[in-house]
């Protein structure tokens, strides 16, 4: 019997940087729309809902048709209000999608989702995208470090694998396969999720501020899929005001406004 996948889309209103960002306009629609419809596109994806803890985002979204969700305001990740939102539902795979993703594309959906077809022993995957020589010294983006399988051996804001000589020559080599620039796109069985959240925070993922690092201070095996390179670089996360520019001219061009 195929696997049925829950796709939650966690989404609330306070922000520091960024508030009400999920119902920021993007050529006029808010983000999180643009969110809604890449995973409705998504063949893999049986159900999607929003999860929030604002009642002005939950009836903008179901006044758009799709499922919304109260969740608490006392949550400490996306996680937490993810998992709220999904343990009573009946689904073998929960993904958790990031609302301020506004170009994710549903091929990526289907590729995180597609990685426990016939793999009964894996529990959560994630995806990244090759790393740049700018992505290695920007502590905003996370790099991933993989063993031979593909699973990960590391996350970290800053430049991994180090080099006495010369990271940018490791990432020159054609060869370097097991370093890449995080996708925050996740997939859990949902077992798996209710475990990892009643596992509370760690000092493991506090350090790095990564939340995914739980996931190895357990000792469990995260596979990381690498993005095909028709696809690679297209995502452009929203964390300030100032991104919602750069989102909009990236769509003009590809929908050819």
């Amino acid at each position: 019997m195929p696997l049925t996948a829950l796709g939650v889309i966690p989404a609330r209103l306070a922000s520091t940087r960024f508030p009400a960002k999920p119902l920021a306009p993007i050529l006029g629609r808010p983000m999180i729309f643009w969110v809604i419809d890449a995973v409705l596109a998504c063949k893999k994806i049986n159900h999607v809902c929003v999860a929030t803890d604002d009642l002005g985002i939950k009836k903008v979204v179901q006044d758009y048709g799709c499922s919304a969700v109260m969740t608490s305001s006392d949550h400490l990740s996306g996680s937490d209000r993810v998992w709220e939102a999904a343990k009573d539902q009946n689904f073998d795979i929960v993904v958790n999608i990031q609302g301020d993703e506004p170009l994710l594309r549903p091929q990526l959906l289907e590729l995180l989702v597609s990685a426990f077809d016939n793999q009964p022993n894996l529990k959560v995957a994630t995806l990244s995208q090759k790393t740049t020589r700018s992505d290695l010294d920007d502590k905003n983006k996370v790099k991933v470090l993989t063993d031979r399988a593909g699973h990960a051996i590391y996350f970290s804001r800053f430049p991994i694998p180090f080099s006495r000589i010369d990271s940018a020559a490791v990432l020159a080599d054609p060869k370097t396969s097991w370093v890449g620039t995080h996708v925050g796109l996740y997939a859990y069985r949902k077992s798996f999720l209710g475990q990892y959240v009643e596992c509370g925070v760690t000092e493991f993922e506090t350090a790095e501020s990564l939340e995914q690092l739980r996931v190895l201070w357990m000792g469990e095996r995260m596979k990381v899929i690498p993005v095909p390179t028709a696809l690679d670089g297209l995502l452009y996360g929203v964390d300030r005001p100032e991104d919602i520019k750069v989102v909009e001219d990236i769509l003009k061009v590809s929908l050819k406004i």
